[in-house]
């Protein structure tokens, strides 16, 4: 995921095998597709630091008018740095719309810029939750 969603300009390559050498050689104890029943019980068993990778989030569709007859124009931001990272999308029109406010959309933002989108606006909703 990191080498595909994350945009070479802001995770170069070279930083992340580094980053990822760094860590491998710590020799660290590796459980992979393993399911966790308690965080509880897993630190009860005396580890002195635990990480839990639980996946990377998926991008969310948006049920809005329009988006059937437009979907040849509208991407999932996380699957849209993947193609580009891929070589599958290379360009883009000029004028871009992404919607979000996070790390994707400002990914997608940068990368709309390089690919040629010459007028690149952000809208973000912020919704207030109880």
């Amino acid at each position: 995921m990191m080498r595909t969603q994350i945009p070479k300009f802001r995770l170069p390559e070279t930083v992340l095998d580094e980053e990822v050498e760094y860590i491998l050689d710590l020799k660290p104890e590796t459980r992979l597709g393993q399911k966790i029943e308690s965080l509880k019980s897993l630190l009860a068993e005396d580890y002195d630091a635990i990480f839990v990778g639980c996946g990377a989030p998926r991008g969310r569709e948006l049920e809005i008018p329009g988006r059937q007859e437009a979907g040849a124009h509208i991407h999932i931001g996380i699957d849209w740095l993947s193609s580009v990272s891929f070589g599958h999308t290379t360009s883009i029109g000029k004028r871009v719309i992404v919607l979000g406010g996070g790390n994707t959309a400002m990914d997608c933002c940068r990368t709309s810029r390089r690919l040629g989108g010459d007028d690149v606006n952000v809208v973000c909703v912020q919704a207030l939750r109880k």
